[in-house]
């Protein structure tokens, strides 16, 4: 294995910043499961998960922290939102310095999401460009399916129109110039 995301390290980094345990994140504990991620990669080593309803993972003890990317969103992450909500809509500016830290002074690779680094308003939606009018359907019902658990304020956008592209730009400006470039300070000085 050259590297792999740690989707666990994610979910237990947001609820111990505040998500609601709702969907998968329904079996991360906060804090307990971040040190723990921190420690083994893995959150889920062979333990009972309550939200698949079976014992998941496997240990990564011979797998060195340079084969594990961390961050604390990511395009499946935002785009599966039913809104697309950055973290940078959903944290307060303090907590997202804190979740910045956490990421990028782990023992793994870091990755920062397209935008992060300067507080980017802009939602990314999530899209599809299905040509089969039956799979495009099928992709609408199972996305309103799935958030009848997970992320449910709000109705699922429809994510196959073309135009949802557009929506998809970045601003590469925020309304608070200076609190762009306060974050922006930060994660410079954490990553050096």
């Amino acid at each position: 294995m050259d590297a792999q995301w740690i989707d666990e390290f994610h979910h237990a980094l947001r609820v111990t910043s505040g998500e609601e345990k709702t969907g998968y994140y329904s079996d991360f504990h906060g804090v307990s499961h971040l040190a723990k991620s921190y420690q083994d990669a893995y959150v889920y080593d062979g333990q009972f998960s309550e939200h698949r309803q079976k014992f998941f993972g496997i240990k990564a003890e011979k797998n060195p922290g340079k084969q594990f990317v961390v961050f604390s969103q990511n395009h499946d992450q935002v785009g599966n939102r039913m809104c697309g909500e950055r973290i940078n809509r959903l944290l307060s500016f303090e907590m997202k310095k804190l979740v910045a830290g956490a990421t990028l002074l782990s023992p793994y690779l870091p990755m920062l999401f397209m935008g992060e680094e300067w507080v980017e308003p802009h939602p990314f939606l999530y899209f599809v460009s299905h040509t089969d009018p039956q799979l495009a359907d099928a992709v609408r019902k199972g996305r309103k399916e799935e958030f009848k658990a997970f992320h449910n304020q709000g109705r699922p956008l429809t994510p196959c129109p073309k135009k949802r592209l557009k929506t998809l730009s970045f601003n590469g400006r925020c309304s608070s110039r200076n609190r762009t470039e306060r974050f922006s300070a930060i994660i410079k000085n954490l990553s050096l």
